[in-house]
């Protein structure tokens, strides 16, 4: 079932933070617009456009150090987030000033801008939220202006999708993939790196063995937690199950970016 917006619009009337957890954080500004996301007859997040800012902490401590990277910037358009929130104890309906702050003439023009971003999630990562019974789970499905962005922040980790890069933080394991390189990390501060030049990090008998029950750990909860969030998603478990068969040629790996 396709995701919809209300018609009903509002706008905020202090500052909140949509997400707040160890290793994410999602801030709304005051003035954001914003109305409800559907899915059938139940309410399934927000969609927002405003001054929101995001800070990602993708980095995993080992015994080794730090590894990963963090990551903060500033949302461009309407993002989707789907979850659950607060904002409407914070908000009110817009006036006309708040709505032409953002170039409309009057509420309609917002709902239909959230319109044509579902029908790019959906067409881009055939996106279908679908509620976990185990666990609620919240995923920001935005943009920074340049880049796409998925993320859903975990009680032990976090997914994180910016354009090509991709980080998978459990515990204190990190599977990262930037551009042509993919990088697992462990708690006892083992790596191994994965490029087209082949196998770094390990020289061992076994290294088939560690980079799968590495992936294995690390991806662990990845279904549970993005069931149907679409392509962008399905690519991260492409990869894994091609490091189970293919990891002696690692340039069968695909290394180009799916639409």
């Amino acid at each position: 079932m396709k995701l919809e917006p209300e018609n009903q619009v509002m706008v905020t009337r202090a500052p909140l933070t949509l997400i707040d957890e160890e290793k994410a954080v999602v801030k709304l500004e005051n003035g954001t617009l914003w109305c409800y996301i559907t899915e059938g007859e139940n309410r399934v997040g927000i969609a927002f456009l405003g001054n929101c800012s995001y800070a990602v902490d993708a980095i995993a401590e080992t015994s080794r150090g730090a590894v990963g990277q963090s990551y903060t910037g500033q949302l461009q358009g309407v993002q989707i987030f789907l979850g659950n929130s607060t904002v409407e104890e914070i908000s009110k309906p817009p006036l006309d000033l708040d709505l032409q702050k953002y170039g409309f003439d009057s509420s309609h023009g917002f709902v239909q801008s959230v319109i044509t971003r579902i029908d790019k999630v959906h067409d881009k990562r055939e996106s279908k939220f679908q509620e976990d019974d185990s666990k609620e789970k919240n995923i920001l499905l935005g943009n920074n202006g340049n880049e796409d962005i998925i993320l859903v922040p975990q009680e032990d980790g976090l997914i994180f999708i910016q354009g090509k890069t991709v980080y998978v933080l459990n515990d204190d394991k990190l599977v990262s993939v930037e551009g042509k390189r993919i990088a697992i990390s462990s708690g006892k501060g083992e790596e191994i790196m994965i490029d087209k030049d082949g196998i770094h990090g390990l020289d061992l008998p076994d290294v088939d063995e560690i980079v799968r029950t590495a992936m294995k750990s690390a991806m662990k909860g990845v279904s549970a937690g993005l069931k149907g969030v679409g392509k962008s998603i399905r690519h991260i478990e492409k990869r894994k199950h091609r490091f189970s068969s293919s990891r002696d040629d690692v340039d069968d790996l695909d290394w180009d970016d799916e639409e």
